[in-house]
C-alpha cells in the first residue's frame, strides 16, 4: 500500500455561504481522519478555501470515504453526503 502526505480543504461558490459541521475522511481500514476547518465558508469556489496539510508526522494511505455535512445559508437547508473516493492518482 502506497502512502502520501496530502492537503485537505473546503470552499464554496461565490454568494453560496455555508456552515460545515461534519467533514471527515475514512481510510480503507476504517480509520477516521478529520478534516480541519469546520465552520463558516465564504470563499469563492476553487479559491482554496481553508487548506491544511495532514499527516505531517507520517504518510498515510489515500482516504477511501468522505463524509460531509453542511448548512446552506442561501437555501436555509441542511445537506449531508457520503462519497467513496477514487484511488487513482
Amino acid at each position: 500500500m502506497e502512502t502520501y502526505y496530502y492537503e485537505t480543504g473546503a470552499s464554496c461558490p461565490t454568494n453560496y455561504d455555508i456552515e460545515t459541521y461534519r467533514q471527515v475522511f475514512y481510510s480503507e481500514n476504517g480509520e477516521m481522519m478529520p478534516i480541519d476547518g469546520v465552520g463558516s465558508l465564504r470563499s469563492p469556489w476553487g479559491d482554496g478555501g481553508v487548506t491544511y496539510i495532514k499527516n505531517q508526522e507520517s504518510k498515510k494511505a489515500v482516504p477511501k470515504i468522505l463524509k460531509i455535512g453542511y448548512y446552506s445559508e442561501t437555501e436555509d437547508q441542511f445537506f449531508e453526503g457520503q462519497f467513496e473516493l477514487d484511488k487513482k492518482l
